[in-house]
C-alpha cells in the first residue's frame, strides 16, 4: 500500500524478511535490470552490523544512487504529465545507516587512521551509567576494536559524501527542468549514530551523536520575498524535527492540524527567535509496562542538555557548548543542583503539552521511572555486535 502517497518506491534494508523480499522495489530492480541481484548483502555484513565492508554493487546501482534516480524520475513524470500542479516528493536515503558499505570510490575517500577518535569517558564504559554499561554489554560493543571502529567511521563518512553527491544530482535535475526556483527543499534526518561515542553505536539515546541531526531549508527567492525570509541564515538555537511539518505547511499556506506537535520555523527564518525560545523536549520509548535499554527523555536549551533515564530514574546534565562530547556529567557537581531540578520540572511540563504519548511518558504529571534492574531481559537478545539479517 502507498501509505498516503500516490506512488511509492521502497527499500527496507532487510527488515521485510525473506517472505516479503519480492515487495522490495530496490531488490526487484537489482534482479530485473542489473547483474547484481542477490548481492545487496554479498559482503556478508548485516543490517545492524557495526563493521565496514565496501559495497560489491557499483556506484550507479547503489541504494543511494537508485533512490536519487527514482526521485528524479518521479519529478520528471510529474512535470511532464501535470506541469501546472504542485508536487511533494519524499526522497528518503537509507544510508548512512549500517551496514557501512559505500560503493567505490567512496570507500577510499577517508583513511581510517585519519578519522577522529570517538568521545569516550576517561575510564571508558566503567565511567558510564549502569544503564549504558548494560547497553554496551548487551550489544557486545566492547568487542569492537580500534581498527574496526576507525574503518567503520571512514566508510560512514564515505556514505555521507555519496549522499551529498546524490542530493547534488537531484538539485541539478530540478534546475534542468526549470523547477529549482519554484521548489521548497528540506534536508533532515530522523536520527544520527553514536559511532563509538560513549562506547556505543546506533541510535536510541539523546547523546549528540544519536540525537543531533541536520535541519536545512532551501527557499526560492519568490518564497523568501513572499514570506519575508532571509536569503541566508543560521539558527544557533536548537529546534526539534517536529518543526518540519508545521514549517512546510506554513510555507505552503496550509493550516497545521490542531493535534500536531511542533511549531513553525517561519519566524526564525525572518530573523526572529526559535520556537519556545530555543527549548526542545523529546522522549524515546517511555512505557509504564516495560523498561528498555534506551528509554529516556531530554530537554535541550541554551547551552545545556538534560537527559532523564527511565531505568534507574536518574538524570544527567551536560554543558554541550563547553563539553560537546558530553563527557562531564554536571548532575553531581556543586552549583548545578538548581539547574538540574529546574530542568527536570521544565521537561515534565513540556512533555505534558504534547498531544500524543503523554500517558506513556508521564504519570500524574511526573516522569515515569523505576529502579534499574541489571537482570531484566532486554529483547531481542544480541548474538554479537550486529544484527544479522536474512537479505
Amino acid at each position: 500500500e502507498p501509505y498516503g502517497f500516490h506512488e511509492m518506491r521502497i527499500h527496507e534494508s532487510g527488515r521485510m524478511g525473506v517472505d516479503r523480499e519480492m515487495d522490495d522495489d530496490y531488490l526487484a530492480y537489482l534482479r530485473r535490470e542489473t547483474e547484481w541481484g542477490g548481492y545487496s548483502r554479498g559482503h556478508g555484513v548485516g543490517n545492524n552490523d557495526v563493521y565496514a565492508a565496501a559495497s560489491l554493487i557499483p556506484e550507479s546501482d547503489h541504494i543511494s544512487s537508485w533512490t536519487a534516480r527514482e526521485s528524479v524520475g518521479f519529478i520528471e513524470r510529474h512535470a511532464r504529465e501535470r506541469p501546472d500542479a504542485p508536487f511533494f516528493c519524499w526522497c528518503s536515503f537509507n544510508k548512512p545507516h549500517s551496514p557501512h558499505d559505500p560503493p567505490r570510490p567512496y570507500d577510499a575517500l577517508y583513511r581510517p587512521q585519519d578519522v577522529p577518535a570517538p568521545s569516550v569517558m576517561p575510564n571508558g564504559v566503567d565511567d558510564e551509567l549502569p544503564v549504558n554499561q548494560r547497553r554496551v554489554a548487551h550489544y557486545m560493543w566492547q568487542t569492537v576494536g580500534d581498527g574496526q571502529m576507525r574503518a567503520s567511521l571512514a566508510y560512514y563518512y564515505g556514505l555521507i559524501t555519496h549522499i551529498d553527491v546524490c542530493v547534488g544530482r537531484l538539485m541539478q535535475a530540478l534546475g534542468r527542468m526549470g523547477l529549482r526556483d519554484d521548489t521548497i527543499i528540506a534536508f533532515t534526518s530522523d536520527h544520527g549514530d553514536m559511532m563509538g561515542d560513549h562506547n556505543q553505536y546506533f541510535k536510541t539515546t539523546f547523546y549528540e551523536g544519536s540525537a543531533r541531526v541536520p535541519h536545512l531549508f532551501y527557499l526560492p527567492q519568490r518564497v523568501r520575498d513572499g514570506r519575508g525570509a532571509t536569503a541566508v541564515g543560521r539558527l544557533s538555537a536548537p529546534v526539534g524535527v517536529s518543526s518540519l511539518m508545521p514549517t512546510l505547511l506554513d510555507l505552503a499556506d496550509v493550516p497545521k492540524p490542531a493535534s500536531a506537535d511542533g511549531d513553525t520555523l517561519l519566524d526564525a527564518m525572518r530573523g526572529g527567535e526559535a520556537p519556545n525560545g530555543g527549548e526542545v523536549a523529546a522522549a524515546y520509548g517511555l512505557l509504564p509496562e516495560r523498561l528498555g535499554p534506551g528509554h529516556s527523555a531530554m530537554l535541550r536549551w541554551d547551552r545545556y542538555k538534560y537527559i532523564y533515564w527511565q531505568p534507574g530514574a536518574v538524570g544527567q546534565l551536560f554543558d554541550v557548548e563547553a563539553d560537546p562530547g558530553e563527557l562531564r556529567d554536571l548532575a553531581d557537581v556543586d552549583g548545578y543542583q538548581d539547574v538540574l531540578a529546574e530542568a527536570h520540572a521544565r521537561l515534565e511540563r513540556r512533555l505534558g503539552e504534547y498531544e500524543y504519548g503523554r500517558s506513556e511518558v508521564l504519570r500524574d504529571g511526573k516522569l515515569i521511572g523505576a529502579p534499574f534492574d541489571p537482570t531484566q531481559d532486554w529483547s531481542p537478545p544480541a548474538s554479537g555486535p550486529w544484527g544479522r539479517r536474512p537479505l
